[in-house]
């Protein structure tokens, strides 16, 4: 969209290299990393919402409600803004707070004050929903995310995907010097754990459309500059989920075979980008079958991309051999998870139990 706007006429990214969607497009060495040629996704229409307009047509966003807009705007022939707040008269809005000029828009829609807003709940306690046996508890997806979390160093620039990575920012409250600038796709770096009940802004959400704290030093950019600094390289580490991972660090969490559409998001710009890529998973699925495979069943979203795994059994280490347990869940022998695990697992000389944050 970003190259539509700005009328580029094609771009090389390494995003999708190595899967099915680079397959029969044009490829080239740059610099010694492979790139796929993709082209630009110009619309016909953009239909999207600013905090307040003015009657030029100059938009003006609040927060996270940046995220895709302006540069839908510029990529569309024809773009219609829902204006939440207000339409004032040219001049109301200081140009140093115009996100989109009027240029790009063409018809401004002023919505009730009363119009519903949606976002998702925090829900940090909930449990794993795979298979479970009354006498072998798995761990919550808050602890899984927590044992990931204490693997951030500070300084690190971490992203979070949609779903359950989200749950890693809770556990900043247990490591306050630590300074971890948490990042996500919608724009918002630097943000803090998931809100409260009540403490919610509508308008500070991160990807997956959860309300999130603002932090000191905080910054929001629309999309595509969020994108510019994965693309970059500067992320150091990227939580994802997934639906399958392989031994030998593939990782599939864009298509399953019940959808006829892909779900992509950036994750395939996050795993060719990001310098490390850990994945928070159940390690079965509902009806027991692994998830923890020799080989990926699915389309994979990127070749050899998982350094660290954590599931509601355990914690693993990818490496050239294949998966080393770390940690167990209470209760679970290596040989207890082993069966529940398709690929073969190696189990760490000093396997212990998984650690969880202090209470």
């Amino acid at each position: 969209m970003r190259a539509a706007g700005a009328g580029i006429g094609a771009f090389y990214t390494p995003a999708s290299v190595g899967t099915e969607l680079a397959e029969g497009k044009e490829h080239r060495e740059i610099n010694g990393r492979t790139y796929v040629l993709e082209y630009p996704l110009p619309a016909d229409f953009a239909l999207i919402r600013a905090w307040r307009a003015d009657t030029f047509g100059n938009l003006q966003f609040r927060l996270t409600q940046r995220n895709f807009n302006p540069v839908m705007a510029m990529a569309a022939d024809i773009t219609v803004v829902e204006v939440e707040d207000s339409i004032v008269e040219p001049g109301d809005i200081d140009p140093d707070c115009v996100h989109v000029p009027g240029v790009y828009v063409d018809r401004l829609i002023k919505i009730p004050p009363d119009a519903k807003h949606w976002a998702r709940r925090r829900n940090d306690k909930r449990r794993s929903r795979a298979m479970t046996t009354e006498d072998k508890p798995r761990l919550s997806r808050q602890t899984m995310c927590d044992r990931l979390a204490m693997e951030f160093q500070d300084g690190w620039i971490v992203n979070l995907g949609v779903g359950m990575p989200t749950l890693c920012s809770n556990y900043l409250e247990c490591e306050p010097d630590k300074e971890i600038i948490f990042h996500s796709e919608n724009g918002v770096i630097g943000f803090g754990p998931l809100a409260a009940p009540g403490e919610e802004d509508k308008h500070l959400v991160n990807a997956g459309g959860q309300n999130v704290v603002a932090l000191p030093g905080m910054a929001i950019v629309h999309h595509a500059d969020s994108f510019g600094l994965i693309r970059k390289g500067m992320v150091d580490v990227t939580v994802m989920g997934a639906y399958e991972v392989s031994e030998n660090g593939d990782f599939a969490n864009w298509r399953i075979p019940v959808r006829k559409g892909g779900g992509i998001g950036g994750a395939m710009d996050l795993a060719a980008c990001a310098k490390r890529v850990f994945i928070a998973m159940e390690h079965n699925q509902r009806n027991g079958a692994p998830r923890v495979l020799k080989q990926c069943t699915l389309p994979i979203t990127a070749p050899g991309a998982v350094t660290l795994l954590a599931t509601d059994l355990g914690l693993f280490e990818v490496t050239s051999g294949g998966f080393v347990l770390k940690e167990h869940a209470p209760g679970w022998s290596p040989e207890d998870i082993q069966e529940h695990t398709e690929a073969g697992l190696i189990v760490a000389d000093d396997l212990k139990e998984i650690r969880v944050r202090a209470v």
